[in-house]
């Protein structure tokens, strides 16, 4: 979605003069976009660290327990 408004805010920039606000608008939504972008992918590395680190020392300790 990010790269897509980041397309969309360069082709109106090439194409037509906006005004300030649009401009704003614009600018705010492709933070939003970004950021949304970037928590989610911490989000993801987050649950990956749990499965990965917590589930193995699970498993290890039920191994170790047959």
């Amino acid at each position: 979605m990010s790269a897509l408004l980041w397309i969309l805010t360069l082709s109106v920039q090439i194409s037509l003069r906006i005004s300030l606000g649009s401009c704003i608008i614009l600018v705010v939504l492709f933070h939003f976009f970004t950021l949304t972008n970037f928590f989610w992918m911490l989000v993801e590395v987050y649950f990956h660290h749990i499965y990965l680190c917590v589930y193995r020392h699970l498993r290890q300790f039920h191994m170790a327990a047959i």
